[in-house]
This record gives structure tokens, sequence and C-alpha cells, in this order.
């Protein structure tokens, strides 16, 4: 996707920030040389009377509501590893804020990222994947529907992840774990979640789990979770080593040829690795570059 240009970006800053307006007309060439603006398009900004910026106040507001809404899990997990439910606006004065309009992401990417960026403590392995689960639904509720491509499957053609698949790879119960969480935060408001009884139950719940399945996974590999976009919802499964393994492939561009390859390493012909692949393709797991 393509960046943002600085004068856009600076714009869409001022959007979700008006005290940068402020900045604007009191450090005009420190802003210029931050967002590497022309002197033109500085001279256009600084034409724009201060208050317009401070029209929308409760823009950012909005913002954190949706994104409370539709990160709960993360939201609670930051909570509970320090942070503070009063800080959250901060986001919008971010670098993470930022980045995220630079690179034209979701928000939700950028608040994730933040919020474990202001956590007291590194997040434990399990709750970075839980967050990162929940990141990948997100995405995929806002992903575009596109024409799904079926063709036909012959050597030089590069495999590639479908738009409408995400993976985590996330330690052993993480899928249960992350539906018990969910199907708990999903039913309140999104402040509700954050009440100091509700916080005390996840928190037992995720010690709980933790403790139960430390010494299991230690040794073991870690699986991979499939997040699906299918007709408007999005399908969790945990993925079986090969199939794991073939879309990690596909993820950063496997060749038609060397997933035959790959395939034969599981004991699969030619011919079976060839039906897999189109059944894959069909149930738009993968497509054709």
């Amino acid at each position: 996707m393509r960046p943002q240009r600085p004068l856009e970006l600076l714009i869409t800053s001022l959007l979700f920030n008006p005290e940068l307006a402020q900045a604007l007309h009191e450090r005009p060439d420190e802003l210029r040389a931050s967002f590497k603006l022309t002197s033109e398009e500085l001279s256009w900004l600084l034409a724009i009377d201060p208050r317009r910026w401070r029209a929308d106040l409760e823009r950012p507001h909005r913002a954190l509501e949706g994104l409370l809404l539709h990160l709960p899990v993360s939201v609670a997990l930051n909570t509970l590893n320090g942070g503070s439910a009063a800080a959250y606006l901060g986001f919008f004065k971010s670098p993470q804020l930022r980045e995220s309009l630079e690179e034209r992401a979701l928000l939700a990417e950028g608040f994730c990222a933040w919020l474990r960026a202001q956590s007291a403590t590194p997040w434990p392995p399990i709750r970075v994947a839980l967050s990162s689960l929940e990141l990948a639904i997100a995405q995929l509720n806002s992903e575009e529907r596109r024409p799904e491509v079926i063709g036909a499957l012959s050597g030089p053609e590069r495999l590639d992840l479908s738009p409408r698949v995400r993976l985590v790879r996330a330690p052993h119960g993480t899928l249960e774990l992350y539906s018990e969480l969910s199907r708990a935060l999903h039913s309140l408001e999104p402040l509700a979640a954050l009440s100091r009884p509700r916080l005390a139950e996840l928190s037992e719940v995720l010690e709980r789990h933790e403790s139960a399945t430390q010494s299991a996974q230690a040794d073991a590999e870690t699986p991979t979770i499939i997040a699906q976009l299918s007709r408007g919802e999005v399908a969790l499964s945990e993925a079986p080593q090969a199939l794991a393994e073939l879309l990690w492939g596909a993820r950063e561009g496997l060749t038609y040829s060397g997933s035959l390859e790959l395939l034969a390493s599981y004991e699969l012909e030619p011919s079976e690795a060839h039906e897999l692949l189109i059944e894959l393709q069909s149930e738009d797991l993968i497509s054709l570059s």
C-alpha cells in the first residue's frame, strides 16, 4: 500500500491531535523538518485558521471508543500488565499513531503496538499471541471483498496467502483461551471490561491457563492459528503442521514447484500435492500472484 504523502500525514495527524496545530504555528520550521514538508506546503497550512483543527475535539474519543470495542482482549491484557485506561488518549500523540498513518495501516495496528510499548514489563508470549490474534481478526473485518482468482497451477507461479487469511504463531491453548476471554469481554461495554472485579476474574483465568500449559509446551512445536474471513465472519482454527508450513511459505511467495517439494517431505506424491493445492485455492486459503 502506498505510504501517505507528508502533507496528507500532517493533516491527518492534526485532526487527531489539535495540540499539534499549536506547535505548527509556534514551531513551524520544526514541524516542516519532522514531516518533510516543502515551504509551499507549510505556507498552505499556516494560512488555515488554527481554530479549524479544534472544530471536532471528539474525534480522538470516537476513534478510541472504536479501538476499545474491537480490541477488548488487548486492552484488558495491557491493563493487567500495568497499563492505565486513563492514558489511552495518549495514543493519538504517539509515534505509533504516526507510523500507522504513514503506512496507511489500521489504527488498530498502531494501537496494539502502542499498548505493548506502554506496558511496565514485556508481555509473556501467550499474551502477545492473544493480542496478535485479536488484531488479525480486526484486520480481516476491515478487509474489502476482492474477487476470487482461480487459475491453473503449474511450475513457475508463485503462491500467495489469500488476503482474507492471517496466520498467528501461538502457544498451545491460545485459541481456547482467546475464545473464553473474548466471550467474557464482548458482552460488556468497553470500560466495564476494565472494572476491578472483571480484571481480577480475567487475571485468574490467565494465570490458571498459563500455569497449566507452561510445562506442556516447553519442548512442543508452536502451533499456527489460521484466521480466515468467509461470508462476513472470521473463523479460527489450528493448522496441522504441514498446512501451517505451506501457508507460511505462501505468505513469503513460495513457488508451485517449491510447494510440491515441501509437501513431498510429508510423503505426498506430486498428484496428491497438486490436488491439495487446488483444494486450498478453492477454499480461499492461497491464491496465485
